[in-house]
């Protein structure tokens, strides 16, 4: 059973927006060639292309310290809206860890990053920062680790949008930020939840790509209680932690922005154990849903995947870090 502790360990840094190359959107879901990105009602621009503590860094939001456990990863074959890549298996996560409480938001990466790539950058410093590509997600969190005196976890070379970053060795193993991997990732999100979203609700049939307000779930649970999506959102991103979290308290986890996770893209395979994706490959993962997704996209167990160059005025990501989560008292 996993147990939590919120916003213990780490402290994230306190928190802000820019322009997309246009890749509509259709009533169903067009999913572009290598380098580009998935979007569904309206449209979007795309580029292809050790020793704990109890605060690392001072600022507004906080890590959640997630402890280890196993969990079935994937959804079941009877689940509305689900697609042929979530084969549910059984993974087992062997070392605590810390994730962001919300996405990172423009006014942390301008803070250690001196810019802001986000096309939203008028939606403020709360806004999750976005239109970035895997490599800078990357290079921000090396330059997160540099800040707290911490390994870093990638390899990078460059400056600004013009970086490109590879993964230093094994994540589970790298004492510094990083992206969460993506077994990670959906573990945190589902929180203990089985079904396709936090509380315990599924879609009815028939709502998979409904874009009203007023999506209602199996369970009555209203999905625009805690989800940005093409039904709420009203064709933009919103601050983060304005609707919801789920029970270990991230926010997020369903809509707003699409997060880069560490991994390559790869098929599952059976049970695993500190699973890492592929070894290489030409995309990598990323979670969530968006603000222009519909309902289905929206789901813990939904995967997507583009080149790491690529970048979004939909896509964005959360940090995570390896470390012991405090016993609950």
């Amino acid at each position: 059973m996993m147990s939590v502790l919120l916003f213990a360990g780490c402290v994230l840094i306190s928190c802000d927006g820019r322009a997309p190359s246009e890749a509509a959107g259709d009533t169903g879901s067009t999913e572009t060639d290598a380098g580009g990105i998935e979007t569904d009602a309206g449209s979007t621009k795309t580029d292809a292309g050790s020793t704990e503590t109890n605060t690392y860094l001072d600022g507004a939001l906080g890590l959640v310290a997630i402890p280890a456990g196993t969990f079935t990863m994937g959804s079941p074959d009877a689940e509305v809206g689900r697609d042929a890549d979530e084969t549910q298996h059984e993974v087992t996560l062997t070392h605590d860890f810390f994730i962001g409480s919300t996405e990172v938001t423009q006014g942390q990466f301008i803070e250690y990053m001196g810019y802001n790539p986000s096309y939203f950058s008028s939606c403020g410093e709360t806004c999750p920062v976005e239109y970035l590509t895997w490599h800078q997600a990357a290079a921000f969190a090396n330059a997160v680790s540099a800040a707290a005196g911490l390994s870093q976890c990638y390899t990078c070379m460059g400056t600004g949008d013009s970086v490109t970053c590879d993964t230093s060795g094994d994540p589970y193993s790298c004492e510094g930020y990083r992206l969460p991997t993506e077994a990670e990732w959906e573990y945190a999100a589902r929180a203990t939840e089985t079904a396709a979203f936090l509380g315990g609700g599924n879609l009815v049939d028939g709502d998979q790509e409904n874009c009203k307000s007023d999506v209602v779930l199996d369970n009555g649970d209203l999905l625009g209680d805690f989800a940005w999506y093409c039904g709420n959102a009203d064709s933009t991103s919103h601050a983060v932690a304005g609707l919801d979290p789920n029970f270990l308290g991230l926010f997020d986890t369903s809509g707003n922005v699409w997060e880069w996770c560490d991994d390559w893209y790869d098929s599952y395979g059976g049970d695993e154990e500190d699973p890492v994706g592929a070894s290489s490959g030409v995309f990598r993962v990323y979670r969530g849903g968006s603000w222009i997704n519909f309902p289905r996209r929206a789901r813990l167990a939904h995967r997507l995947r583009s080149t790491p160059g690529s970048r979004s005025s939909i896509l964005g990501f959360r940090l995570s870090r390896r470390g012991a989560a405090p016993s609950l008292p």
